[in-house]
């Protein structure tokens, strides 16, 4: 049985990018005004990371798949609290994480 480098390579650059995004949920989460730490905000902006990723990971450099995963997460923020402004009933944010980042997915996919 042989290991194909490729795919290693696309899991290394999907963990780079939940990273990034595990980095933007974490400083959002600490840093918010008026509110206690929710995990689920950490969560959907690595979920968030990882959506944004996964159609171009095998383009991406490193540096460049911890940005787009930055981005991913900040995005999901927006998207969240947009959603929330707006009275969405989503408890737990799949339409901020899969929904609203399909737009972000392409535009950093055809940055690359």
């Amino acid at each position: 049985m042989s290991i194909d480098s490729g795919n290693s390579c696309h899991d290394f650059t999907k963990m780079v990018a939940s990273f990034g995004g595990g980095l933007a949920g974490s400083v959002y989460a600490v840093c918010k005004p008026g509110k206690y730490f929710d995990v689920m905000d950490l969560v959907n902006t690595i979920l968030g990371a990882l959506v944004a990723i996964t159609a171009g990971c095998g383009v991406y450099h490193t540096c460049e798949a911890f940005l787009v995963g930055i981005i991913g997460g900040v995005v999901v923020i927006f998207f969240s609290t947009w959603a929330d402004s707006l009275g969405v009933d989503d408890p737990v944010g799949a339409t901020s994480v899969h929904g609203k980042r399909a737009v972000c997915h392409v535009s950093c996919t055809q940055a690359a």
